[in-house]
């Protein structure tokens, strides 16, 4: 944008926009305990120099859950769906004064269907190695399934207790009995 003082050029203006490469092997971003940083712009012209910082917060979540239908080895869509649970990527204290604590995951599955929880596939990882899940003697688990009186909706219960101050990945998978039908999850 130019800036006219009579019919001489005083100055121009230059705006940008610039997006933040969170994935780069030094970006600040990749250390899950980041929650913020500052980034200063300078600008220089001939022997004049100016610049401005701008902090960037993000927040940390202690608990991020995703999940999808399953699929066979063909790549076939089935009648189960897989969750993965992010438990406290930064390895804080959650409960202080106590060493575990206690996540507690529920599946709700509508009226005239049921699910089945595959126990082979629950499985708690350290958030650094994937590739080995913990033995099952590393956490406490049990399971309960329930219906819900006022809906008719079957509900499934999930508690693990687990060491605190460490970050953790839990996977595991559901079956339907939906077969080719539509059934709401609720998870």
């Amino acid at each position: 944008k130019l800036v006219k003082q009579s019919k001489y050029i005083k100055g121009f203006l230059i705006r940008y926009t610039v997006e933040l490469d969170t994935t780069s092997a030094d970006s600040i971003w990749r250390d899950p305990e980041a929650t913020t940083n500052q980034y200063t712009n300078t600008v220089s012209w001939n022997t004049h120099s100016d610049d401005a910082t701008a902090t960037v917060n993000r927040v940390v979540t202690v608990l991020e859950k995703s999940g999808k239908q399953s699929v066979n080895t063909f790549g076939d869509k089935t009648n189960g769906a897989d969750y993965t649970i992010k438990i406290n990527p930064t390895g804080k204290d959650l409960v202080p004064g106590k060493n575990y604590l206690t996540l507690t995951d529920t599946l709700t599955v509508e009226k005239g269907f049921s699910a089945t929880l595959d126990r082979e596939s629950v499985k708690l990882y350290d958030a650094n190695d994937l590739s080995t899940p913990l033995s099952d003697n590393s956490y406490t688990f049990s399971y309960s399934t329930s219906v819900n009186a006022a809906t008719g909706e079957k509900v499934y219960t999930m508690v693990l207790t687990i060491p605190d101050q460490r970050a953790f990945v839990l996977k595991y998978s559901y079956d339907t009995d939906a077969k080719n039908q539509h059934v709401e999850l609720k998870n």
